[in-house]
């Protein structure tokens, strides 16, 4: 995934990467390279892992995506070996230093089909035998009677308290509204949503 000219048009896997989300799906980009990488993969990234940088382009390119402060970009390219910087997108905005223990593998001692089985547990796979899902019926209008229900309801709702409502205390009497459910928590989805608004609301 390769960045692009200005102008050019967008490739497939670009436009994947912004719908792939509501599939519950993701991507994990690994280069060596950070300022090769397209635009649109790190606007589109939850969690953003830098290592050591040499190249000037590839410090800005890691700078940006991350929101470094100066004194933080030119820490990058004096980072240790095994040391990285790592953001979050909603949890951690703000960059924080790990340390990634060293792990020796030898070369070609994990193949393919462990890796396969090791993620067959952590994933559900779509085969071609399998029915597709039935649709949804489709919603019927209100009957006369709720509809003349609901609009009586509302007038009511609508009309000002009597006086002898509005004398009494607050606390005397149940509010119209109690019985309606409470309004559902934000979603992960959303928070990151709103989160990334207020911080960024130009971008």
């Amino acid at each position: 995934l390769c960045q692009k000219q200005a102008g050019t048009k967008e490739t497939v896997l670009e436009t994947s990467i912004r719908m792939i989300r509501q599939y519950g799906l993701g991507y994990v980009f690994v280069d060596q390279s950070a300022s090769l990488l397209s635009k649109v993969a790190f606007a589109n990234s939850y969690a953003t892992l830098a290592m050591s940088q040499k190249l000037r382009a590839d410090v800005q390119a890691i700078a940006g995506a991350m929101n470094l402060t100066d004194e933080q970009r030119e820490a990058l390219s004096t980072l240790s070996v095994g040391s990285a910087v790592v953001r979050l997108a909603d949890e951690h905005p703000e960059p924080f230093l790990v340390k990634i223990p060293r792990s020796p593998i030898r070369e070609g001692s994990v193949t393919d089909s462990m890796i396969q089985a090791r993620m067959d547990a952590c994933s559900t796979k779509s085969a071609a035998e399998q029915p597709p899902l039935a649709l949804s019926p489709v919603i019927s209008d209100l009957p006369p009677a709720d509809k003349k229900h609901e609009s009586k309801r509302e007038s009511v709702e609508s009309h000002p308290p009597t006086p002898k409502e509005s004398c009494q205390p607050i606390g005397s009497f149940r509010l119209r509204h109690d019985s309606e459910p409470p309004p559902e928590p934000l979603s992960r989805d959303a928070i990151r949503f709103l989160t990334d608004v207020a911080t960024r609301p130009l971008s």
